[in-house]
């Protein structure tokens, strides 16, 4: 029936042009953006999918920088404990040349300064090696890695076992001949090992009961011919005050010179052992055959409550109390071996190549844990292309269709409109 007031047909076509150009506009933007899910009315299930998996591939590509970061802080420590074991092997050969007969008490003073040199170098570099304000081989640095999608996906990086200071090797500060020590102690607080800043007054082991004003005299003295070695005719006395240190007290000691002004002993602290030794030892072995002609003798200040418990020369209990005294080496003692610095340098050279071990067992952890984090980046990376990026040749196909349908409801809604207008000639 010809109506004028309602084109039906103009409408149809209408709504079959709203539908294909809002088709090909979707298509289009498919086209321009790569994507097939440009809203979340293309499709809500994929949008959240590829949500949470764009989500794992953020957090999986900062994960594998950081175990990037990880490996660079553990080759940064491992270049460092390398150093320190060249400076260990330097040690060794200064010690084994230390012990060499043919070297006088010059030479070793000589050699006595480049060791101290290195001692000091380990030091700094155990101190100094940092990544990023954080120290790495002293002892101190333990932390965890976020190596995964999740919080609990961590690789912990302890390294608090690792402490490579001349103190955390057990190293002396200085070298002495093998077989040299004449008197050794565990110096405690309580439970605690006590350290060269410890005040003697509170020591409560090996070395006990000081108070301010106390004394002691160390001596050496050559029995065999009447000679008396040590400058001070007999003995040196040292004193202990309220605020002698250990490191004082060892300092004393070491300030004990024969009439020759040469240095007789050798008293250190390491790790809390407390050692006397003798820095040269043919002071007392004037014969070279290995046993003592001569004797060091200790003793305490009569009335002083100072006492004096561990080690002698032989390995036997040494213990000396107010107003007694006791001797370390006897004539025809063989001198015992506290201060084997060959075996000392040794062990830490051992615990360099342990601690190298180590590092190198966390940074291949690290190595095998990014190649896996760049696997699963790759394939969720997969996964979501397959639920976003769109088809090209697909979308270029619907566009074209979406296009061809949208001209022909042009060219019908042309026509559609065409209608009521043919039908007003009849009222003419």
């Amino acid at each position: 029936m010809p109506v004028i007031s309602t084109n039906t047909a103009a409408n149809s076509a209408l709504l079959n042009l709203n539908k294909n150009a809002s088709m090909q506009e979707k298509y289009l933007n498919q086209l321009s953006s790569g994507s097939r899910i440009n809203s979340s009315a293309d499709d809500a299930a994929g949008l959240a999918v590829s949500g949470q998996l764009q989500a794992d591939i953020t957090t999986l590509t900062q994960s594998a920088r950081n175990a990037q970061q990880a490996d660079a802080l553990l080759q940064t420590a491992d270049g460092a404990l390398a150093r320190q074991s060249d400076i260990l092997q330097r040690m060794k050969s200064l010690a084994t040349q230390y012990n060499s007969g043919t070297v006088d008490a010059t030479s070793r003073t000589f050699i006595n300064a480049e060791y101290g040199e290195l001692v000091e170098q380990l030091d700094l570099i155990s101190s100094a090696t940092e990544f990023n304000g954080q120290a790495l081989i002293d002892g101190s640095y333990n932390q965890s890695f976020v190596v995964g999608i999740d919080s609990a996906d961590t690789i912990d990086v302890d390294l608090s076992g690792i402490s490579t200071s001349s103190a955390g090797l057990s190293l002396n500060d200085a070298l002495s001949v093998s077989g040299s020590g004449v008197f050794q102690a565990d110096l405690l607080v309580g439970t605690d090992k006590a350290t060269s800043s410890t005040l003697v007054t509170d020591l409560t082991a090996g070395i006990s009961g000081a108070v301010a004003s106390d004394a002691f005299t160390i001596g050496l003295d050559i029995d065999d011919d009447g000679n008396v070695t040590d400058a001070g005719e007999g003995g040196t006395t040292i004193t202990i005050g309220a605020t002698t240190t250990v490191a004082d007290l060892l300092s004393q000691i070491n300030a004990v010179n024969d009439t020759d002004g040469n240095q007789v002993f050798n008293a250190t602290l390491v790790n809390g052992q407390f050692t006397i030794a003798l820095q040269d030892p043919s002071l007392v072995d004037t014969n070279s055959d290995g046993s003592a002609e001569g004797v060091v003798d200790l003793s305490v200040a009569a009335a002083d409550p100072l006492t004096f418990t561990g080690t002698n020369a032989v390995g036997g209990a040494a213990t000396v109390t107010g107003g007694g005294a006791i001797t370390l080496v006897t004539a025809g003692d063989a001198l015992a071996s506290f201060n084997d610095d060959l075996d000392i340098i040794d062990t830490a050279i051992t615990s360099i190549a342990n601690a190298r071990s180590q590092v190198g067992a966390f940074t291949s952890a690290f190595q095998f844990q990014n190649a896996n984090i760049n696997t699963q980046i790759e394939n969720l990376s997969a996964a979501k292309s397959t639920i976003v990026d769109v088809d090209i040749a697909e979308a270029q196909t619907n566009f074209t269709n979406a296009q061809v349908l949208t001209e022909a409801a042009t060219a019908a809604l042309a026509q559609a409109n065409q209608i009521t207008t043919s039908l007003l000639s009849l009222l003419r």
